[in-house]
């Protein structure tokens, strides 16, 4: 009889459940934030950062504006705030590099939308010929 005795299963499985606890507990859980929590963000980073303009703190909008567009590489207005602010501190070269990389999102973004918007057209006619 090969069988290991029901002790000593009982004593490996409950082995193996205290090193799955043990890397559980090592490694969290994390909670990925959704599109809408990222973009929610940004617009909040974003009323900070212009607060921080109206102060004169013009170095440290521009850390959160940045930010800011990480979080929501979307958001026109963001990228136009940071560009402002960029010129502000005579930074011309960061501003025109920020308005290129806001062109690209945007573009992504417009072909992403019409690529939808044309699946959807696809769509609706096919249930229109079905029906």
């Amino acid at each position: 009889n090969h069988n290991p005795p029901p002790a000593l299963l009982s004593g490996l499985v409950g082995s193996e459940m205290c090193i799955r606890d043990r890397i559980n507990a090592f490694f969290p859980k994390i909670n990925e934030p959704n599109q809408q929590e990222l973009e929610s963000t940004a617009i909040q980073i974003g009323k900070t950062a212009i607060q921080l303009i109206q102060f004169g703190q013009n170095e440290e909008a521009i850390k959160l504006l940045k930010l800011a567009v990480k979080l929501n590489a979307q958001d026109e207005k963001l990228w136009q705030i940071l560009a402002e602010t960029q010129v502000r501190n005579s930074m011309f070269k960061e501003a025109i590099d920020s308005l290129s990389k806001a062109k690209e999102e945007l573009a992504s973004a417009k072909q992403k939308a019409e690529k939808i918007r044309n699946i959807l057209i696809r769509k609706m006619l096919t249930n229109i010929l079905i029906t």
